[in-house]
């Protein structure tokens, strides 16, 4: 009888401390939750330039608009440029076991532009400069404080040639991941 109990008593406990974990976890989401809608609140009302109508072909838009849509979307061009032309090429001719870690993503992103040997690729095959990209893309995140969104590489080709001109000392290397992006966009398309 009295292991009985003891059993019923372990068990009854362990009740209690998987009830207690699975109310700190709702806890611990719900804040969670909250965050993420405090942070998609900040980011629609407290950003106006960031609102569904900046793309709104309708509405006239100021210099610093076209601006801002030139750094966000040439930022996201980039990005396909490297990691979906750039990148795989680079894989392909460099990637060693020792390179590995260098064709992460995630590390990639942030020192493509170290490498001497993927800057020389870049200029000889694309005649993109990456010191260019990288301050393109620096310039971007000093500008714009939020986290990269999301398009279409349709869109963004569509929207970059629209408002590339607001950003004249960056034309020459949008103008070259342009004609980058298009091609391959042509490329897959013809598969």
């Amino acid at each position: 009888m009295t292991t009985e109990n003891t059993n019923l008593k372990t068990q009854i406990d362990g009740l209690k401390s998987s009830v207690s974990d699975l109310l700190f976890k709702g806890e611990e989401r719900d804040k969670e939750m909250k965050k993420l809608h405090d942070k998609i609140n900040a980011f629609t009302v407290g950003n106006p330039f960031y609102r569904n109508n900046l793309y709104d072909k309708n509405k006239p838009k100021t210099e610093e608009e076209k601006q801002l849509i030139a750094y966000a979307r040439s930022s996201l061009m980039a990005n396909y440029y490297l990691g979906n032309i750039l990148l795989p090429q680079l894989k392909s001719k460099f990637k060693t076991e020792q390179t590995a870690k260098l064709f992460k993503w995630n590390r990639f992103k942030h020192e493509f532009n170290k490498h001497s040997k993927f800057v020389e690729f870049a200029k000889t095959n694309h005649q993109i400069d990456l010191e260019e990209i990288r301050k393109l893309k620096d310039e971007r995140n000093t500008i714009i404080h939020d986290g990269e969104d999301e398009a279409s590489i349709n869109d963004i080709v569509v929207i970059v040639q629209q408002y590339k001109g607001s950003l004249p000392k960056h034309l020459n290397v949008i103008d070259k991941m342009l004609d980058e992006v298009k091609i391959d966009i042509n490329n897959v398309c013809a598969v």
